[in-house]
């Protein structure tokens, strides 16, 4: 262990007489009492267990074998050796910080220092250059190497080149805590805080992009989508490769939307041959987003035989020249082709006026799945264009006693002509007792921007959740005041009636429905909430906070998307 150190004072023994050696000079070294309570301490007393018995080794061979007045027995040397280790426990670099005049005396220093076990170096003994940075004392008397000569010091680089020192270390929660520590010397966040805190989020959610649980993952897919910064190109195509099933590639492709190139593309007209059409119809849905719809056109025709698989891949590209198909599918074809074709038409609708025809014929449909299927496509809003006779042809079917087919009519009607809403307003008030129409009533009532505010009290203090959150949704736009209905909504309520009901809470209670809900998206909404509520310079000093604190990795990615996201 120590031989060559041990070399040296060996060959100066062999000439010496033993009646001039020094003799023992101290006892075994033991660790100091009253240490180990900061993390600081723990890392010198873990140090010492070795440092100390190497020290006392070599100190104790001075004595036994070397004369009283040879250079190594001068009670007076001193050396102070740097230790730079990294964060896995490993000796990065011994150096001399202090010199004790004698050459020897610190190379035996230097080697007793470099003897140094694997040891567990905690993050807040970190200094910014990504090491633990040890000052230890070497002493020839009675000091010895007692870790109480020693300590810990820290180095400070600017703090967005401190946070990326320990992102390129693969420690983000070390940078994680740098960041807090920074963040608590200020009132406010500053810029370079900011920005930190936008490199570190972005860190977290790559991260997760590579968990071992599939549900995180393809949630780190889809918060990514409007961040396409946050992982390159090429990560998502090897995670595109990867991907275990549908749900997680449909997810990673929608996240390579914003990415598109020439390798991309590629990908993607390979993607079209998938099995799974929802695998399909989402890299049609891309690749005709981007402008490359002759790729899906030329695909499609070689497989229009497939009616179902035509129509899903429709419905997501669009392209042009299908008219006709979708018509006569709705018309005549099974019932699950039909449905599927009504939502087709509308989704077609700005690529071909004559689309409407089909939106027609499933309204007449003899079937009740295609009727309603034709309905909720008007009403979903997919049907961008104004059309007259489209508007005549829902009103004409009011009078149906199909609760959920006059629900989507009363939606789309709206949809078609929102300055007609009173007509469609005195169609459904008899019906104000049916709680699905009155929540088709309340939708419409929002796309048309008309309230009445007794009608908005009710529904909001009611018992149904959906008919409270639009209620509150639609008197956000509108001059009622549903403050005091906001106040009923609790930390058990589902997030789609928290979300719309944020407008009226304070920030207070904002922080209380994502600190104590148990349900995940009771937390996302309350974080939602909160987030709005405070704005992206409040947010930034407490947002870390939170994603270090996460109660699942979920929870993780849906703090760092929703700061992300809003501090664009």
């Amino acid at each position: 262990m120590l031989r060559v150190l041990l070399a040296t004072v060996f060959l100066a023994a062999c000439s010496s007489d033993d009646k001039n050696v020094a003799g023992p000079l101290v006892p075994q070294p033991v660790q100091p009492e009253g240490m180990g309570k900061t993390a600081d301490e723990r890392l010198l007393l873990a140090l010492h267990e070795r440092l100390g018995q190497n020290w006392y080794s070599f100190i104790s061979d001075c004595e036994k074998r070397l004369e009283k007045d040879h250079p190594l027995n001068d009670r007076s040397l001193a050396s102070k050796i740097l230790l730079r280790i990294d964060p896995s426990g490993v000796l990065v670099d011994a150096s001399i910080d202090r010199t004790s005049g004698n050459d020897d005396f610190d190379n035996a220093t230097l080697e007793v220092a470099k003897d140094i076990p694997l040891i567990k170096v905690a993050a807040e003994t970190l200094s910014d250059d990504g090491t633990a940075r040890v000052y230890w004392t070497f002493a020839r008397d009675e000091r010895m190497a007692s870790p109480k000569l020693a300590e810990v010091r820290r180095t400070h680089l600017p703090l967005t080149q401190a946070v990326e020192q320990f992102v390129t270390l693969g420690r983000w929660d070390i940078a994680a805590q740098r960041l807090r520590h920074d963040m608590l010397q200020t009132q406010e966040p500053t810029p370079e805080q900011t920005s930190a805190t936008v490199r570190l989020l972005s860190v977290a959610l790559e991260n997760s992009t590579r968990s071992k649980d599939r549900g995180a993952r393809v949630a780190a897919f889809q918060a990514i989508r409007p961040l396409p910064e946050v992982v390159t190109t090429q990560g998502l195509l090897e995670a595109l490769t990867k991907a275990e099933d549908s749900e997680e590639k449909v997810s990673i492709i929608l996240a390579l939307e914003p990415k598109q190139d020439e390798e991309v593309t590629k990908r993607l007209e390979l993607m079209l041959e998938e099995p799974d059409t929802t695998v399909a119809s989402a890299a049609a849905g891309v690749l005709s987003r981007g402008g490359h719809k002759n790729s899906v056109e030329a695909y499609l025709a070689r497989t229009k035989t497939d009616q179902g698989r035509l129509l899903i891949m429709l419905r997501e590209s669009a392209v042009a020249g299908f008219d006709d198909d979708v018509t006569n599918i709705v018309s005549s074809a099974t019932e699950a082709a039909a449905t599927l074709g009504c939502q087709v038409a509308g989704a077609r609708w700005n690529a071909n006026i004559n689309m409407g025809k089909a939106l027609a014929h499933g309204l007449n449909s003899k079937k009740k799945s295609v009727r309603r299927a034709c309905a909720k496509a008007i009403a979903d809003g997919i049907v961008g264009r104004k059309s007259k006779a489209l508007y005549w042809k829902v009103m004409e079917k009011m009078k149906t006693k199909d609760a959920t087919f006059k629900a989507h009519l009363i939606v789309g009607a709206a949809v078609l002509a929102p300055s007609k809403f009173k007509d469609i307003s005195y169609l459904s008030r008899k019906d104000s007792k049916s709680p699905e129409l009155m929540r088709a009533w309340m939708r419409a009532s929002s796309i048309a921007k008309f309230a009445h505010a007794s009608k908005l009290k009710n529904a909001a203090a009611g018992t149904d959740d959906v008919l409270s959150a639009t209620a509150f949704e639609l008197a956000k736009d509108s001059n009622v005041d549903l403050t005091e209905q906001a106040k009923s909504v609790t930390a058990s309520s589902p997030k789609s009636k928290i979300l719309p009901a944020a407008h009226f809470f304070e920030e207070t209670k904002c922080l209380e429905f994502f600190r104590t809900a148990v349900d995940h998206d009771v937390r996302e909404a309350g974080f939602r909430c909160w987030v709005h509520k405070r704005g992206q310079q409040a947010s930034a000093s407490d947002v870390m906070q939170y994603v270090m604190r996460a109660q699942t990795e979920k929870d993780r990615i849906l703090f760092a998307s929703v700061w992300l996201s809003s501090s664009k």
